[in-house]
């Protein structure tokens, strides 16, 4: 009998002696979580990009778990985790848990974070010169769209550009009427300073005759 009691405390000791997850830590533990910044970073190689997300301020009380359940902590007070090889575009979480044996792998927060879409034409020989169009910026979605229609895009693009400029040039081209004016405008100006000097003289001469009579 004293044995079967025996092993009855060693089964149910663990359980006894745990302490439960006080709701303190758990607001702490939360507030913790929620004080983890994010920050991302890249290595590009022959046209290959290969993403890494560095979670800072992450507490030792605290354990990251990823998609693929794998785990990143430490046991510094406060540290930064590194998950590398993020190689595809689209939306990640990692669920953030205690360490705390009391309160050990209960969720404090689940934190999403998005990887952009690399745009592979963006170091094609054609965007050479051409950096600043749409199709040819680094981070743009261009998942849907193929060679060909790259290409296209860029030809439209230059096209309209072209076009643009020549439009420029005929906005900004001066009429006939401004280059003549542009041209003889000391003559005009001269013609009405005679003019008007020989109105003045004229007018002067009418009053003086009038007043003599």
């Amino acid at each position: 009998m004293k044995k079967i009691i025996f092993m009855f405390v060693l089964l149910f000791a663990p359980l006894i002696v745990k302490a439960e997850c006080s709701t303190d830590e758990v607001i702490r533990l939360k507030s913790l979580a929620s004080k983890i910044s994010i920050t991302y970073d890249y290595t590009e190689k022959n046209g290959y990009i290969s993403f890494s997300a560095t979670f800072h301020n992450v507490h030792k009380d605290l354990k990251l778990i990823d998609v693929t359940n794998k785990e990143y902590s430490s046991n510094e007070e406060f540290s930064d985790v590194k998950i590398d090889n993020l190689n595809f575009s689209g939306t990640y979480y990692v669920n953030i848990v205690s360490k705390l044996q009391n309160c050990k792998n209960e969720l404090m927060l689940k934190k999403y974070y998005t990887i952009p879409y690399y745009n592979s034409y963006s170091s094609d020989e054609l965007c050479k010169g051409n950096e600043t169009k749409t199709v040819c910026q680094k981070w743009t979605n261009t998942s849907s769209i193929t060679y060909e229609q790259f290409k296209k895009a860029l030809e439209e693009k230059k096209g309209t550009d072209t076009k643009t400029s020549e439009d420029d040039q005929k906005s900004t081209k001066p009429s006939i009427i401004t280059e003549l004016f542009v041209k003889y405008y000391y003559i005009l100006f001269g013609g009405i300073i005679v003019i008007s000097l020989t109105l003045i003289i004229v007018i002067n001469k009418k009053n003086s005759f009038d007043f003599n009579t």
